[in-house]
């Protein structure tokens, strides 16, 4: 769902998504310097499969805390493990990509970042990963709330600063996201269904 709307034009080169889409792609950029093995080019040609991940982990992570309380979320998911029902979401996915999927062609087009910087991005991105495995500031899996990149939602750039500046500060251009998510009932109502 959010690979086609991120991919929309709309969203890759509308003026009110260039601060949070350069933002993620900075990121990216970043964790695959500092944590891609070999050759990487993750940023701007890898731009929708990582902002889609992202945006992607945030909504199953928002229906994992509306479906778990506080204290499920932080209880031993099994007795033989020393790990969180939270940690176990966040190692779920990382599992995602041990798998052997064959997205060689991508790779090697460049348009779709090494496993290693896709999962260490992604979760590099989320305050929700750094409280739940207790990062410190400054390790490299540590998500500042200054740094995270928001796309949509009420944390967006675009949303903090609602209007873009033209000279008369009542026009705000672009559409204002308050929640890009569906709503928790919706999503309850699926899960229903699926169980």
């Amino acid at each position: 769902m959010y690979n086609m709307f991120i991919d929309s034009a709309y969203v890759k080169d509308h003026p009110y998504f260039i601060a949070e889409s350069q933002c993620m792609v900075d990121h990216f950029s970043s964790t695959c310097q500092t944590i891609g093995e070999g050759e990487c080019s993750s940023g701007r040609r890898t731009f929708v499969d990582d902002a889609s991940d992202v945006e992607g982990m945030r909504q199953a992570h928002d229906l994992l805390t509306h479906r778990f309380s506080v204290g499920q979320l932080a209880s031993l998911a099994f007795p033989d493990l020393p790990y969180t029902l939270e940690q176990i979401f966040f190692y779920a996915f990382a599992s995602l990509e041990c798998v052997s999927n064959d997205y060689s062609d991508d790779r090697q087009n460049g348009s779709r970042s090494p496993p290693s910087v896709r999962v260490n991005g992604v979760l590099s991105q989320m305050p929700e990963f750094t409280r739940a495995f207790n990062c410190f500031d400054g390790e490299p899996m540590s998500a500042p709330d200054q740094s995270v990149c928001y796309l949509f939602g009420e944390n967006a750039i675009a949303n903090q600063n609602s209007s873009l500046n033209d000279g008369n500060s009542s026009t705000t251009r672009g559409p204002r996201f308050r929640s890009n998510r569906m709503s928790v009932r919706d999503l309850d109502v699926l899960i229903d269904r699926l169980e």
